[in-house]
């Protein structure tokens, strides 16, 4: 599968993407499923929450 960008549904044009492209706007987040649970996914999303 390849990645996706959506602005509200659709793709994005390069007007759209130059901003964010250029600034650091957006968070990453990588974490690792074993056994079908992620550990610290509770404090993870308490901090995106606060």
């Amino acid at each position: 599968m390849l990645p996706r960008t959506e602005i509200d549904g659709r793709p994005p044009t390069a007007d759209e993407l130059l901003a964010p492209a250029l600034f650091n706007y957006g968070h990453v987040t990588v974490m690792q499923i074993r056994a079908k649970l992620v550990r610290g996914l509770d404090l993870h999303l308490a901090r995106l929450d606060s």
